[in-house]
C-alpha cells in the first residue's frame, strides 16, 4: 500500500494553510499602514491650513488702513478727504416737505426713548455710550423686517442684509441730526455690505426663508422697533417698500454698481479686500444724500 499521494495531499493543505495565515497578516499590515498615511495626511493637511490662515492674517494686517484719530468713522484714504470734506459741507439738512415724503424724520431731544430698546437695556442688552448711546441693535433692525414682512414676502439671509444696509444708508442721508440708526457698521463682503452680528445670527439659514426673529437675551422676547418708535419704525416700512419687491441677487448686484459704496472701497483695495473691512458713515452718506437729491427729498440751499 502507497502513501505517496495522501503525503502529497497533506504537503499541499499545509502550504494552502500556510498562504492563507500569510495573506491574512500582509492584509492586517496593509491596513496599519494605510491608517498611518491618513493621520499622517490629516496632520499635514492642518499644517498647511494653519499656515495659511497665519499668512492671510498677516497680510490682512499689512493691507489694512490704520485709523484716523477722528474715531472709526474716519477710517478712509488721504485721497479721499477733501471729496468727503465737500461732501460735509454741501450735505444740507432735509426740508420740512422733505422729512414729510419720507417719514418726519426730527430732531430728538435727550427724553426720547425707544420702548423695545429700553425694555431690552433693563433686561442686560449692552449699548455702547456717546454718539452710539441711543442706537439700535442691527439684530433688532433685522427682527423687525422679518416680523413685519417676513411671512407675507419670502426674505433670506442675503436679501435681510441688504435691507438693513438700505435702511443704514437712507437714515445717513434723511436724518442727518439724529444718531446713526444702528451700532453696527457695514462690511465689504463677497456679495455686498453684511452685518457681521446679523450674519452670526442668521447665516444658518443659507438661501432658506426666515420666519422667526432671533433673540439676543435667551431669557427675553426678540428685540425688535417698537412701534411707537415713529421714525426708526417708518424708515423700515419706507425701506421695504422701495427694496422689498427685489431677490436677494438683485439686491445684491445693485450694492455692486459704479458709485456705490461697496463698488469704491473694492476699487481703492483693488479688490483684494481684507477681511472684515468696514465701510464708514463718511462713505456711504454721499451716496445716499446724492439719490436723496435726485429724487427731491433734500434741496439745496441757494
Amino acid at each position: 500500500m502507497s502513501y505517496e499521494p495522501s503525503l502529497k495531499a497533506f504537503r499541499s493543505r499545509v502550504a494552502i494553510t500556510t498562504l492563507s495565515r500569510f495573506w491574512i497578516l500582509a492584509n492586517g499590515a496593509l491596513n496599519q499602514v494605510l491608517q498611518i498615511v491618513k493621520v499622517t495626511c490629516r496632520i499635514v493637511s492642518r499644517r498647511i491650513n494653519t499656515s495659511h490662515t497665519v499668512r492671510e492674517r498677516n497680510n490682512a494686517k499689512g493691507t489694512a488702513r490704520p485709523e484716523a484719530p477722528g474715531g472709526r468713522d474716519q477710517q478712509r484714504c488721504s485721497h479721499c478727504k477733501d471729496r468727503n470734506g465737500r461732501n460735509r459741507r454741501n450735505h444740507t439738512e432735509a426740508t420740512s416737505q422733505a422729512q414729510q415724503r419720507f417719514g418726519g424724520c426730527k430732531s430728538t431731544s435727550g427724553e426720547h426713548v425707544r420702548g423695545s430698546a429700553q425694555r431690552n437695556r433693563a433686561q442686560g442688552c449692552k449699548r455702547e455710550v456717546g454718539m452710539m448711546e441711543h442706537s439700535l441693535e442691527s439684530i433688532a433692525v433685522a427682527n423687525t423686517f422679518i416680523k413685519r414682512y417676513g411671512k407675507s414676502s419670502p426674505i433670506t439671509h442675503m436679501k435681510l442684509q441688504k435691507l438693513c444696509y438700505y435702511a443704514y444708508g437712507w437714515w445717513l442721508a434723511l436724518c442727518p441730526n439724529e444718531p446713526v440708526l444702528m451700532q453696527s457698521k457695514p462690511q465689504v463682503w463677497k456679495l455686498g455690505p453684511v452685518f457681521r452680528p446679523i450674519y452670526s445670527a442668521f447665516a444658518s439659514h443659507r438661501n432658506q426663508k426666515i420666519l422667526e426673529a432671533k433673540k439676543l437675551n435667551p431669557f427675553a422676547p426678540p428685540e425688535d422697533i417698537d412701534m411707537s418708535d415713529a421714525n426708526e419704525s417708518q424708515v423700515i416700512e419706507w425701506v421695504w417698500g422701495r427694496y422689498g419687491r427685489f431677490s436677494a441677487v438683485q439686491l445684491s448686484e445693485m450694492t455692486h454698481e459704479p458709485g456705490t459704496p461697496w463698488r469704491k472701497k473694492v476699487e481703492e483695495c483693488e479688490y483684494r479686500v481684507p477681511r472684515f473691512l468696514e465701510l464708514s458713515d463718511d462713505e456711504i452718506r454721499p451716496y445716499f444724500v446724492d439719490l436723496a437729491r435726485k429724487e427731491g427729498f433734500i434741496k439745496e440751499h441757494a
